[in-house]
């Protein structure tokens, strides 16, 4: 029987109930770089497990104490300190009343299977980290494309703002200018022609000119401060009749 299982292809252990080996074949030294007289009344608990599987295989033979048969995947550390993968196919032997008296697995190296896995669970892996990325990418091009447009917007509506109210101030500030040209050319025909009261009351319409053209500059002042973000926001209180007769009398004038 032992000529039997040396012919074998796999690894063959065979242990008792307290996990001590009795046998094993040629091909199973041969998997963990052990002879037999290394192996032989060893647990391999002792010799071939990693310290990190012990709780693993210990699960493993509750099983087989129990009478189940299984295949499972773990790892042996050869003599020469070299890690392997290898496939268990662990079967309880029983006595001719139906007793457990020891335990058989036959084991076959999967390192190269494993570690292709290995390599293809890593490569997934940075296949979705990659994925994830681009989609975060996408997520973040897509919101610059909606600021770029945003701003567009902001900045045609600025830009029709800003037509709009050059119109005006150039509007109004001809309509002023004019008002001073008309009133300069009334002094510079013939001054001595206007009597004193006469001459009051055009420095009057001068000086309310002078005073609207004014209003206008600093408007224009404060709307380039506004669109510039430069104007400290300080709330005070304003006499809102005061500002409306303000108004009426600039737009008297510029009529």
């Amino acid at each position: 029987l032992y000529l039997f299982f040396n012919q074998l292809q796999e690894g063959l252990i065979i242990v008792d109930t307290n996990d001590v080996i009795i046998f094993v074949n040629n091909q199973f030294c041969d998997l963990v770089k052990y002879s037999k007289e290394e192996l032989i009344g060893k647990s391999g608990f002792d010799v071939y497990y990693l310290e990190e599987d012990i709780e693993f295989m210990k699960k493993r033979n509750e099983l087989r104490k129990q009478g189940l048969s299984e295949i499972y995947e773990t790892r042996f550390k050869r003599k020469d300190g070299k890690i392997i993968y290898v496939q268990v196919n662990a079967n309880p032997i029983l006595d001719e009343d139906a007793n457990i008296k020891g335990f058989m697995g036959s084991c076959i190296d999967i390192t190269d299977k494993k570690n292709e896995e290995l390599k293809n669970k890593k490569l997934m892996q940075e296949l979705l980290e990659t994925k994830q990325m681009l989609e975060q990418s996408l997520v973040q091009k897509n919101k610059l494309i909606d600021e770029l447009i945003e701003t567009k917007q902001k900045l045609q509506i600025s830009n029709e703002e800003k037509d709009k109210f050059f119109s005006i101030i150039t509007h109004d500030l001809k309509n002023a200018f004019s008002g001073l040209i008309n009133y300069i050319k009334l002094f510079s025909n013939d001054i001595s022609s206007f009597t004193i009261q006469e001459l009051k009351e055009i420095l009057a319409n001068l000086k309310e000119s002078a005073e609207s053209l004014y209003k206008l500059l600093e408007n224009l002042l404060e709307w380039s401060k506004l669109k510039r973000n430069t104007i400290k926001f300080e709330p005070i209180e304003h006499n809102l009749n005061l500002i409306l007769n303000q108004i009426i009398s600039i737009l008297t004038v510029n009529a």
